[in-house]
Order: structure tokens, then sequence, then C-alpha cells
């Protein structure tokens, strides 16, 4: 990137603040870390936070329904086909209000569940998320089935980019509507009741 600037040091922290976040350019972190990689830094620190500061926004705004079709793009989408437009009423859409862009701006996984399940039932939804991961970890350890290794990788990869968007679900949304369901009943229920 310094090439990109033509070698120009890193010196503009403006594009980092968050509302009313600001960056201390004096911050210890930044003696340590040498001067070639502030700007890496700060993309690393902006790309972790900026979620988790977008949605504590979304916590001033009141519930809308969005019909549990509001907790990723793939489904909003899907939603359209039926003439069920619920965009305008889920958080990131309402986050406009607040100068957040929900085009560019990144939006943690919670406030998209929250669309559909409110800010109070989205630990419940993490726990069935950890349930999954736990679950299918443990049956492609004890029964080395493929198709839990499947689950494995899907759930842990959304468990592991919850902190930045659950745009990451569209592209495994449709696996997982049909993998999910046929993974618990041919599985779970199986080697429950064995």
């Amino acid at each position: 990137m310094g090439n990109r600037r033509d070698n120009s040091t890193f010196n503009d922290y403006s594009q980092f603040q968050l509302g009313l976040a600001t960056v201390n350019e004096y911050s210890p972190v930044f003696a340590v870390i040498p001067q070639p990689l502030h700007d890496t830094y700060m993309y690393m620190v902006s790309y972790l936070t900026q979620g988790y500061y977008h949605t504590c926004l979304a916590f001033d705004l009141d519930y809308r329904s969005t019909f549990f079709m509001g907790n990723n793009p793939a489904i909003i989408e899907f939603a359209k086909i039926f003439n069920v437009d619920v965009w305008p009423n889920t958080y990131m859409f309402r986050l406009r209000e607040k100068g957040v862009d929900p085009l560019v701006n990144w939006h943690s996984a919670y406030t998209w569940f929250a669309s559909d399940f409110t800010f109070v039932g989205v630990p419940f939804i993490m726990l069935f998320l950890g349930y999954c991961f736990g679950a299918s970890w443990s049956y492609t350890i004890i029964h080395n089935d493929f198709l839990s290794k499947i689950v494995f990788i899907a759930v842990g990869n959304i468990l592991l980019l919850t902190f930045a968007n659950n745009t990451y679900l569209s592209s495994i949304f449709y696996m997982i509507m049909w993998v999910g369901p046929l993974w618990y009943f041919t599985r779970i229920k199986t080697f429950k009741a064995s």
C-alpha cells in the first residue's frame, strides 16, 4: 500500500474514526509496532471492531419484525421473489439514520440475527450455532462422518466471522439450508438413539 501512495508515510488516522471514537496517535502500541506496519495494524483493528461498533448503534433502534427473512442478504433477496421486502425493516438499513452506510460499513452478524430474533434472541442463536459446531466436531471424531465434517467447516466459518458480518452466510446459506436439516435428522437423531 505504501508503494501505491508513492511511499508516503501513513499519518492520516481520521479515516479510522468511528463516531465519537478517535484514534490515540500517542498510544504505546504505536511505539512497539514499526512505522511501516501502522497502517496494517489500523486496518486490522478497524476490521475487527467496526462491526461491534455499528451493532452498539443498533441498540438504540426499535425492533421491527422481518418475519425471519432479514438475517442475511440471500434470504432478503429470496423473499423478494414472493414480493416481500424486509430490507427497510432490518437494522442494517435503518442504521443509515446514524450515518452508517449499509452497503459500505461492516455490521456484525449479531445485528443481522437481531433483525429476525431481536437482540435478546441472538444469544440463543449463538448457543445453537455453538451446539452445531460442537456436535459436528464430536461426530466427526467419534464416527468419522463426512457430512459432519462439512457442517463443522461451515458452522466454524460462520462463528469465525460473526464479529464482522453476516454477508458471509449468504455464500453458504443455500448449502446449509439443505445440508443442515439432512445432517441433523440423519445423524444427530440417529446417533442419539444408538
